[in-house]
């Protein structure tokens, strides 16, 4: 599901080859990158009880972060990053939202957002997705 969420991301202009997979946000903040930039982090999984309705099966939501950097010339103002960041993200959202990874798959659905960090020209902006599906 992640490999298919990576290519989809990474139709979004700006960010074709440019989205990777990280385990978590602290690995890529902890490192200089330039944007526009995209990694999927966090993915992560819980799996509900069983149900039995005729057969046994379980429901697994998955969830994940999309961090995007967008970046600036020196003494670009927080108002253009935000602006930068807002057209990257919402080119991320129509690709996502609703989007139906993997036959079997609920549509993914944005669950909540905020900045990861802001400094020096650089806007990280997390965005958190999840999706489910019956084992």
């Amino acid at each position: 599901m992640l490999a298919a969420v990576i290519a989809h991301v990474g139709t979004v202009p700006d960010l074709s080859g440019r989205v990777m997979l990280e385990l978590s946000v602290k690995e890529v903040l902890a490192v200089e990158h330039n944007g526009p930039r995209a990694w999927i982090v966090e993915p992560r999984g819980t799996t509900d009880r069983n149900e039995t309705i005729g057969a046994t099966m379980q429901r697994r939501t998955q969830r994940f972060v999309l961090l995007t950097l967008v970046t600036g010339a020196a003494g670009v103002s927080a108002g253009d990053l935000v602006e930068a960041s807002e057209t990257l993200r919402r080119g991320c959202w129509d690709r996502l939202i609703g989007w139906i990874p993997e036959t079997g798959y609920a549509p993914i659905e944005h669950v909540q957002d905020s900045i990861a960090k802001c400094a020096d020209g650089l806007l990280y902006w997390a965005d958190e997705f999840r999706t489910s599906h019956y084992l």
